[in-house]
This record gives structure tokens, sequence and C-alpha cells, in this order.
């Protein structure tokens, strides 16, 4: 018996993991599947045989639900079987402990990264954050983690390290023999006369610059696509209302706890328009020609996009500086 214990933050992080599990593990005989998220599922529940959800809508359920992960994922894996772990990085507090703080060879685990966003197309370190940092080591006194600090969150060279599942073997930054493609290609999608927006709050731009950003996305549907039904997907943390204060036009607010890449078939537009993202990568990757991605971006701002820009050159995405 083998056993597959992924952890999760993100709705991006489910979609991945479902993808991982369709193409490597599902209908596996002699296979469990465990999730460990902090987001809901909206689909594929048949995935998993245990689903376990991280409750952070206070401190107190945060940590009494971090203390039952970490109690349920220890007794999994202390069990005689083989474990598979995967995590995205070793940033949040479980995945930290489960990189540093467990005994890989004494309990029977291989260790697997799983693709996250850009952070995995370049050699990516994270900023300290003093007060985000303390509250790890708070957090995992508490649950009985000594928690580590390191910039590198995705040390994809450590002798740990199984697997690597991305959607970007030729991009992302790992060691070739550790590579696992995810396949995302979808060949019966048909794209509908209708523009998506893309949006949210990214931490790199001030309230003022996104607005900029959705001025430029309105004024350029309504030169060239007006006829196409509108819709807007925000991201599902944001609760800034910037779009909501510069769009004149009748939307469809679409935005939901599930990805892009999950509910794009839902909806089946021809355009999408949105500020740099790593998911409008993924549609390129799966979609192709298919739909036509644009993007916009500060231009005193486009430093901050050394790594991504050349990559959406290289995979077509028409990206402009305003």
């Amino acid at each position: 018996m083998r056993n597959n214990l992924f952890i999760a933050h993100t709705p991006l992080q489910n979609f991945v993991i479902k993808l991982i599990i369709e193409q490597y593990f599902y209908g596996v005989d002699n296979v469990r599947n465990y999730l460990f998220t902090s987001v809901e599922l909206d689909s594929g529940l048949n995935y998993f045989d245990e689903i376990y959800i991280i409750n952070k809508n206070s401190t107190f359920k945060k940590i009494i639900n971090l203390f039952q992960c970490k109690y349920k994922i220890t007794r999994i894996i202390a069990t005689q079987n083989s474990n598979s772990i995967f995590i995205p990085h070793t940033s949040a507090l479980i995945d930290n402990f489960l990189f540093y703080g467990v005994s890989h060879k004494d309990y029977n685990v291989d260790l697997n990264f799983y693709y996250e966003g850009i952070l995995y197309l370049y050699n990516y370190r994270e900023t300290y954050k003093f007060q985000t940092h303390f509250k790890r080591l708070i957090f995992g006194f508490l649950l009985g983690i000594c928690y580590k600090y390191n910039p590198n969150i995705t040390p994809f060279n450590s002798n740990l390290v199984n697997k690597v599942y991305t959607l970007f073997p030729e991009h992302t930054v790992a060691p070739k023999e550790k590579l696992q493609k995810i396949k995302v290609n979808i060949d019966r999608y048909v794209a509908l006369d209708k523009v998506l927006i893309l949006g949210g709050r990214p931490s790199l731009l001030t309230d003022i610059e996104i607005q900029k950003i959705y001025n430029t996305i309105l004024n350029f549907y309504n030169s060239s696509f007006s006829n196409f039904k509108s819709l807007f997907k925000g991201h599902h943390a944001d609760s800034s209302g910037n779009f909501e204060k510069v769009v004149d036009l009748d939307f469809e607010n679409i935005t939901q706890h599930s990805p892009v890449e999950e509910i794009i078939e839902i909806y089946q537009p021809k355009i999408v328009i949105s500020y740099p993202s790593s998911g409008l990568i993924n549609l390129k990757s799966m979609y192709g020609n298919k739909i036509d991605l644009y993007s916009y971006y500060i231009n005193e701002k486009k430093d901050n996009l050394k790594f991504l820009w050349p990559i959406f050159e290289n995979v077509g995405i028409n990206l402009k500086f305003i």
C-alpha cells in the first residue's frame, strides 16, 4: 500500500493536484490519496480517499485544524506503508514541517514538489517579512513544530526531493531527471464571443495602479470587442472593489474559489485580458491559439516582470506597458 499525501493552500494548487492524480494515480490499485487543503473543493472529490479542510476563518480554528492535520499526517506516515508527500513549497507551516521536521528515511517517505505559478520558473527566493515569519514561529511552537526559515522555498536540488511535477518542464528550474510533466492540453474547447477580464489585488501594485490597468483594459474592450459578452473573474480573497470603481459596462461577475484554469470551459471565452500572472501562461499552455491573451502592466514597474516577461514572449502572450 502507498499513501499519497497532498498539501494545498490555494484553488490553483487544488486544481494541479487533481491533474496529478488523474494522470498518475487515479484508479491505481493499492494507492490511497489524502488531501489536506485550506480551500474547499467544488469538483474532483472522487479523486481522494480522504479530504481534510484547514479552516482559516479564525486563529483558534486554524490552530486546532493545523494540529489535527499534523496529527493525522503523522499517523498516516507512521504506518508500515510507503508514503509520497506532495507540497508546493516549504514556506507554509505544515509544508515546512514535512520537509525539515520529518525523517524521510525512518518513515519511508519520498517528497515531491508540484507546480505553483511563476515561482517554479526561476530561482525564486522568498522575501523575509518579520510579522509573517514570527507568526509561523509562534504557531509552530503551539503545534510542536520547529519552523525553519529559508528564503529558498523550492530547493529542487535537495537530495530530499524525488520528483517535481510541473506544467512547464522546459521552463522549470529543477534537475531534468526530477521533472515530471503535467499534461493540460484540452482539445475539445470551443471559444465563444466572450471576453473574460481577470482581476485581483497584486501585492506589487497600488490600488491606483490596478485601477489604471482596469481602465486600459476596459478601453481596449470597448474599442475592439464591444459586441462580445463581458465577464469578470476577480480573486476570491480580493475585497478592494477596484474593478467595480472603474467599470462602466454590463458585465457578469463570475468570481469564485475555483481557479480560472478549472472553470474556463464553463464560460468559453475567446479573449482573456489581465495584468501579468501565471494563470495566463497556464491558459496558453492548455488552449494554445483557441484563446487570445492580452496583458497590461505599469511601465514604471516593468522590472517586476524580469522573470515573467521572457516566458510571456516565448509562449505568445501579448504584453503591453502603460
